[in-house]
């Protein structure tokens, strides 16, 4: 058996700035503490050069089409990977009868692991950082037409019947957070370890004078960002002395609810200017109510020194970290905001580096992972 090989398998690119991308990294980066050889088998996106250099590793990208989605479905696999099978198949197949550990990301890939596990008896891993089976019925509930509904509800079936052989065939199951895992519903006899998203350290000890502007990132292809995004306007229309900066993919679609002089849209930025918005900010600000919450995000203001202004949604997975002080949590969210900003100018950002480095960094996901997959 090759013990220091391994395969991980994503829906998502491990060069996406998206909170599913983020946890990829997360993932990849964990299984360099175990593996020596790692074959990546991801979406595909165009690469920067940036991105080329920051892996260098044999890599699989699968273009995600409409064509692909479709025909993975009609074989009950709510994944568009599933149209990429038999590639997949001899990728592992070049290992010539060797066993290799096959990691997954996103419960969508139960069919997909289940084939492969048959074929090549091999140890299958998750990491699960959604509810996946809850985000496809909510979208089912809110689709508009009768078709979009029907696919949607379909896609809802396809998703637990995945999950189920998640469940099965698992040697380990890795979650986000503890609360994606009690929304899974394990068994008793189900191993399973938490690993949390883990970002690079951001914080740089020359940048003195930090703007103490409000800063909030999200994707704005979702709908309970745009939802945080009306309560932030809301607030800080009623605190017009105070700056504010909201950054991220899709923003440009909303520019039109933005007549505030104190709040500063930046749509889409590159990824070196959303670290630079990271450093130079000193406050962080979320506030998600609903939704998949702010898994990554968070991880990101603690690695930059930030001080984080958050609603209890988005603070989930977080727990460990909430009594250390580099989180307030509201109650009343334009009430509470008054005494968070007074603070701000004071702040300690090693209060913040502190959580992070204890909790959020690639070698604690190493850790977690070695300890689990032995």
């Amino acid at each position: 058996m090759n013990k220091n090989k391994c395969y991980f398998i994503s829906i998502n690119s491990i060069f996406e700035l998206t909170g599913g991308g983020i946890y990829a990294r997360t993932i990849l980066n964990a299984l360099k503490y175990k593996y020596s050889e790692i074959v990546v088998i991801n979406k595909k996106i165009e690469l920067t050069n940036e991105s080329k250099k920051e892996y260098n590793g044999f890599i699989v990208q699968l273009e995600k089409t409409k064509i692909a989605d479709i025909v993975s479905r009609i074989f009950i696999s709510p994944s568009f990977l599933f149209f990429y099978i038999t590639s997949i198949i001899a990728e592992i197949k070049k290992n010539k009868g060797e066993c290799v550990d096959l990691f997954f990301h996103n419960s969508r890939l139960g069919i997909v692991a289940l084939i492969l596990k048959l074929l090549f008896n091999v140890r299958v891993f998750f990491f699960i950082d959604n509810n996946e089976s809850n985000l496809s019925k909510q979208q089912a509930v809110l689709a508009n037409g009768f078709f979009e509904k029907i696919f949607r509800y379909y896609d809802y079936i396809l998703i637990k019947i995945s999950e189920c052989f998640v469940k099965k065939i698992s040697s380990h199951l890795f979650f986000i957070t503890k609360n994606d895992a009690n929304a899974f519903k394990l068994n008793d006899d189900v191993k399973y370890s938490i690993i949390p998203v883990c970002v690079d350290d951001l914080y740089e000890k020359e940048i003195i004078n930090r703007k103490p502007a409000c800063l909030f990132t999200a994707s704005f292809t979702f709908s309970p960002n745009v939802l945080a995004l009306k309560r932030l306007l809301k607030l800080a229309e009623y605190y017009p002395t105070i700056d504010f900066i909201v950054a991220g993919r899709g923003l440009s679609k909303y520019i039109y609810l933005n007549n505030l002089k104190n709040v500063k849209f930046i749509c889409s930025p590159s990824e070196q200017y959303m670290r630079e918005l990271f450093k130079t900010c000193k406050g962080y600000i979320t506030l998600v109510e609903d939704g998949s919450g702010m898994k990554t995000k968070i991880a990101e203001a603690l690695s930059a020194g930030m001080y984080i202004y958050s609603s209890w949604h988005s603070a989930i997975g977080y727990e460990a970290v909430i009594d250390s002080g580099c989180i307030y949590v509201y109650k009343d969210m334009i009430a509470d905001f008054n005494t968070w900003y007074s603070n701000l100018s004071e702040y300690d950002p090693y209060l913040s580096i502190k959580a992070y480095r204890n909790n959020y960094t690639y070698s604690h996901a190493g850790d977690i992972l070695n300890a689990a997959c032995r």
